[in-house]
């Protein structure tokens, strides 16, 4: 597990919260059939570190991911990469329809807020 990406490490940026790590790692044991090897690499903020790896142990314990809030809401970015695949496939006949929840959007996790 590459926790740079994680909220409030100084080089990646990415704002990953643990909650986002833990359904990322809840996804991939799906499609592996739970059969998930981790290791810790990356990473350099050591409270990032701690909360991320944290959150990933509790799935792999618990098979389920911590409890979320906010990031559970939609970035608006997802909505617009979702609706390019979307026109990206219509020419070979396959037409998605993409039908947005009733969730609001936002422009960023709200954790990220808490830094900015």
């Amino acid at each position: 597990a590459g926790f740079d990406a994680a909220i409030g490490d100084p080089l990646g940026g990415c704002c990953v919260t643990p909650y986002g790590y833990s359904v990322m790692l809840k996804k991939l044991m799906g499609f592996a059939q739970g059969k998930v090897v981790m290791a810790l690499e990356g990473g350099y903020n050591l409270d990032s570190i701690a909360k991320s790896s944290l959150a990933c142990v509790k799935v792999l314990l618990d098979d389920k991911p911590v409890q979320g809030f906010f990031e559970t809401l939609p970035l608006e970015a997802t909505w617009r990469v979702i609706r390019a695949v979307a026109r990206g496939y219509a020419h070979i006949g396959l037409h998605l329809h993409i039908r947005k929840l009733r969730l609001e959007s936002v422009t960023r996790p709200c954790s990220c807020s808490l830094i900015h």
